[in-house]
């Protein structure tokens, strides 16, 4: 079966370079308001002009802010938790996003969408047509 008629997963552009014959597929998200991105870009990039050696990654569905490479590990911290003090309390709040502070990499990110959901979703589509199943039907 083909998956056109799929509004989640549509062909990806095929690489310039001849390589890859197949049709290849990705997930996409409609609907999905990334309206906040740009606030927390604003904020983030008063955080990596604060602290040196600090960088901003601006993904796709996502926006990171890595201070890793930081020298000194506690200020970097320090500003770490006052950054997502402030997103939680100002620019974030009422979205529907998610605060995923790690050691060295604050990630904000849409509630719910991630690489593994994506993975589930497709699984659970192909395993539905190769069982002649249709979404909505059990």
């Amino acid at each position: 079966r083909r998956y056109d008629d799929d509004p989640y997963i549509q062909p990806a552009p095929q690489k310039s370079n001849g390589q890859g014959k197949g049709r290849l597929w990705e997930v996409t998200q409609d609907n999905v308001d990334l309206s906040w991105k740009r606030k927390v870009y604003e904020v983030f990039e008063y955080y990596r002009e604060r602290t040196p050696s600090s960088f901003i990654r601006n993904l796709e569905t996502s926006i990171e802010w890595h201070y890793h490479d930081v020298a000194d590990k506690r200020f970097a911290k320090m500003q770490a938790n006052e950054l997502v003090n402030h997103l939680r309390s100002g620019p974030l709040l009422s979205t529907n996003t998610e605060i995923v502070d790690t050691d060295s990499v604050v990630r904000i990110r849409h509630l719910g969408l991630s690489k593994g959901v994506g993975a589930v979703k497709i699984i659970d589509q192909v395993s539905r047509c190769l069982m002649g199943v249709r979404e909505g039907e059990v």
